[in-house]
């Protein structure tokens, strides 16, 4: 008897389902109705996500690709270093390697000739916003190391590089370039 006593407070309490009701005397009691929202709450709408306003798509920039031989400046510029024709060519580039204005107003170059005894140089002067270049006085085969000085409005030098020149130099995977400041 103490049994279907306690059954019977925990149906009514709502602790134990009412299936679990055995026994000869049990009868199932009716499931309680659904408790309603008092009068005073507004009704719940559906859940409607808020249409979320185009998201605007930021491109990366892509990178330009420099000409010629890449050579890294200090301040994470980039120098571009090509023989065109018959002369040699430095255009400058920024950190995202697209073309710039020189920020020199000269330089000099300095090289020798496997078929000759003395150094060759010449003075790099501007050619067009951002490239300095030399006269066409480059003689073939173009296998030389190469020693360009750019010097500043200040006539002071800025920075000075070695590039090892070699068939092919205008294409990077051909050629290399030591730094040296």
């Amino acid at each position: 008897m103490r049994n279907s006593s306690l059954l019977c407070v925990l149906l009514l309490v709502g602790a134990y389902p009412a299936t679990a009701q055995t026994g000869a005397g049990a009868t199932p009691s009716p499931t309680p109705p659904p408790a309603t929202a008092p009068a005073t709450t507004p009704a719940v709408k559906p859940a409607v996500k808020p249409a979320k306003p185009a998201e605007k798509k930021v491109e990366k920039e892509k990178e330009g690709v420099i000409e010629g031989i890449a050579v890294a400046r200090p301040d994470g510029r980039w120098l571009g270093i090509t023989t065109t024709g018959n002369q040699f060519k430095v255009t400058f580039y920024n950190q995202k390697k697209k073309p710039e204005a020189a920020d020199v107003v000269r330089g000099t170059a300095r090289w020798n000739h496997p078929r000759q005894l003395k150094d060759e140089n010449t003075v790099l002067n501007p050619s067009g916003a951002n490239a300095l270049a030399t006269p066409p006085l480059l003689k073939p085969p173009y296998v030389y190391t190469v020693r360009f000085v750019l010097i500043g409005a200040d006539d002071k030098i800025k920075e000075s590089y070695a590039v090892q020149l070699k068939p092919g130099a205008n294409d990077p995977a051909a050629a290399t370039a030591d730094v040296k400041r």
